[in-house]
């Protein structure tokens, strides 16, 4: 994922409607090293995101969705 104003923008490989339009808590792996990732891991620990792991410069988090979904998703 990416920032790009205020708004988490995701890449084209988690536009697939299966990761698209998740819902509940998902999975981030993210590098501390990147300035994106970082302000990535403040939304999810703002939202009561859980650190899981801590290895080198990657972490790895469980919390919700925090990209915008403006996409129709089928149950």
């Amino acid at each position: 994922m990416a920032i790009n104003g205020d708004n988490v923008v995701p890449r084209h490989w988690l536009s697939r409607p299966s990761w698209f339009c998740a819902s509940g808590d998902v999975l981030y792996s993210l590098n501390q090293t990147v300035e994106a990732d970082r302000q990535i891991k403040d939304r999810i620990a703002a939202r009561q995101g859980e650190l899981l792991l801590t290895k080198g410069d990657m972490t790895i988090w469980k919390g919700p969705v925090i990209w915008q979904n403006d996409r129709h998703c089928e149950n």
